[in-house]
């Protein structure tokens, strides 16, 4: 049984440790902050669409906001990546941090408006193709 209160919360820890103001959250989520406001308090539950939108916007599973999982924000994609890298030929200590890296720029990928995480995702790929391109240096 999912507990309301706990719920609640969770997403005020969440929208504290991410630095966003619930006001911005709501934004986030398509919902009046009045709304929010009655589920970080506890005193009514969002449907599970609203659930979805609220998780997104703090960049976290449904699951772990509603205290299912303890798999927190950042606990699934760090390990993946430093170990991909690890397989790629990094070693450890590099990995590491350029796992901690991308997991904060995925963070703050997950705090901007839509429009503006859009052009900032499109533009990250536009850079990853220009680094990764071949030399057109002459041999």
């Amino acid at each position: 049984m999912v507990d309301i209160k706990s719920m609640g919360k969770r997403i005020k820890a969440r929208i504290d440790e991410i630095g966003l103001t619930q006001k911005r959250v709501a934004e986030l989520s398509g919902i009046s902050s009045q709304r929010l406001g009655n589920y970080v308090q506890g005193t009514r539950p969002p449907d599970i669409c609203t659930l979805a939108k609220i998780a997104n916007a703090l960049g976290v599973s449904v699951d772990w906001v509603l205290g299912l999982s303890e798999h927190g924000p950042g606990t699934d994609i760090e390990p993946v990546l430093q170990r991909l890298l690890v397989l790629d030929g990094m070693d450890e200590a590099r990995a590491a941090v350029l796992s901690q890296v991308a997991q904060e720029a995925l963070r703050l990928l997950n705090t901007l408006p839509d429009d503006v995480e859009h052009r900032a995702k499109a533009h990250l790929a536009v850079q990853a193709i220009w680094n990764t391109r071949p030399s057109s240096k002459p041999s």
